[in-house]
């Protein structure tokens, strides 16, 4: 059975995303499997958040895939393309846990938010692929702030548990993708100023928001004005890191 519902992809993608992803996933391990706790008592709107959250987890990892083997495609140092395969057979990973986690909880994917055809095309809009690559690196950051997040939400059940794990990969690409950009960066004239133009570009497309961040704080101990905190000196600590701007 086919468990992977694609969002729209560009039509000039030239990538097989289900092919991909079922290679990726042969390869993928985390070194044990999940024992889904089929008795578990989450309260009745937690459950319901639940599935709402890791419905759009689901499709955020695919996404998350699918720049993976577009910067793949483009991308010309060795090490980096290793780093993006590592990635995308993470990312198969998590779309995979996401789904069984839902079906755990005899339900199935909700329908994906229009924000993620919106960020699929920006990441597929034909900009430079230094541009393609801190908007891929700034999701990643976006969603490890957020999966810190739904782990603190979720603790001590199982989606706080996939949460953690997914989290440790995010923070992973993260890091590589800072290192890789610093690194790109150089071959731009002005690259500070192109970094930050760039910074201020991806923000006002993909950045969090405020809808979003009083969808968490409802089931938070924080205020949507502390989450929103929370992603913007996330987000501002990228741009110096790689940048090295105080």
């Amino acid at each position: 059975m086919n468990t992977l519902e694609y969002i729209s992809l560009n039509e000039s993608d030239t990538i097989d995303g289900y092919q991909f992803y079922q290679n990726s996933l042969a390869a993928a391990n985390w070194g044990e499997e999940f024992v889904w706790s089929g008795d578990e008592q989450l309260p009745e709107e937690l459950l319901q958040f639940s599935i709402e959250v890791a419905s759009q987890s689901f499709y955020a990892e695919q996404l998350g895939m699918l720049g993976a083997i577009r910067l793949t495609e483009r991308c010309q140092d060795v090490g980096m393309r290793m780093h993006l395969a590592s990635a995308i057979m993470d990312e198969a990973r998590h779309t995979k846990v996401f789904f069984d986690y839902l079906k755990s909880k005899k339900s199935t994917p909700q329908p994906p938010a229009t924000h993620w055809n919106e960020i699929n095309g920006e990441m597929g809009s034909g900009k430079s692929h230094l541009y393609g690559f801190y908007a891929h690196t700034m999701l990643e950051n976006q969603a490890l702030v957020s999966f810190e997040l739904l782990q603190n939400i979720f603790f001590p059940f199982d989606l706080g548990s996939v949460y953690k794990k997914v989290k440790n990969d995010e923070a992973r690409h993260v890091k590589m993708g800072i290192e890789f950009i610093q690194k790109l960066s150089l071959e731009t004239p002005k690259p500070r100023e192109t970094l930050v133009q760039i910074h201020g570009e991806v923000m006002e497309n993909c950045g969090i928001s405020d809808e979003a961040c009083r969808y968490y704080a409802k089931y938070s101990e924080l205020s949507d004005a502390q989450i929103k905190e929370k992603f913007v000196h996330r987000q501002s600590s990228m741009l110096k890191a790689v940048t090295g701007l105080p």
